[in-house]
């Protein structure tokens, strides 16, 4: 039968080395005041492990960007993040005022490295957008910075990426993007 009692978690001034002899030994190091599990070859942080806070960054575009040039990337907003692993989302709108069915692009890219791409097509009708949707889960070396960016096959000066919705816009949220560190 198990031992259901509680106990009192040992406090240390020095961490053991890690031995199969201690796996699943749990002490407080009295110099941090931190948990710590041995897991038979290292001591474990248990108070690193589940909650504590997590890191996000996000950018919205401030004003619309005329896309006037057919296939060339057209920068969004961006974000500058940390090393580590980041779930980065970026949602695009695009609006055309011409009757020219085209197809849009987007990406989430440094500019050189590409991490999400997607494309949709314009239909040939006045004053219509579309919304691009991205998702990437990017692990960074170094702080990096990330931006979404869009390209049309029909550029011109009626095709924009927009900062806010043309009609019921509720701020310049329209094309954005979010990271939330998970690593």
């Amino acid at each position: 039968m198990k031992d259901l009692a509680y106990r009192a978690v040992p406090v240390v001034t020095v961490l053991p080395a890690p031995s199969v002899s201690l796996a699943g030994v749990i002490a407080r190091l009295a110099s941090d005041n931190k948990p710590y599990w041995c897991d038979g070859t290292q001591w474990v942080d248990l108070s690193a492990s589940g909650g504590g806070s997590l890191s996000s960054a996000s950018a919205a575009l401030a004003a619309d960007v005329s896309l006037t040039t057919s296939n060339q990337w057209y920068d969004g907003p961006g974000v500058s993040l940390a090393a580590g692993t980041w779930l980065v989302a970026a949602t695009i709108t695009q609006v055309r005022a011409a009757t020219t069915a085209e197809p849009i692009y987007g990406r989430i890219s440094t500019g050189t490295v590409h991490y999400a791409s997607t494309q949709m097509y314009h239909a040939s009708v006045n004053g219509t957008g579309v919304t691009l949707s991205l998702n990437a889960l990017i692990t960074l070396a170094a702080t990096t910075s990330i931006k979404c960016q869009c390209a049309t096959s029909a550029g011109n000066t009626n095709s924009r990426m927009k900062a806010a919705l043309t009609a019921n816009g509720s701020g310049n949220n329209a094309t954005m993007i979010t990271a939330l560190k998970v690593g």
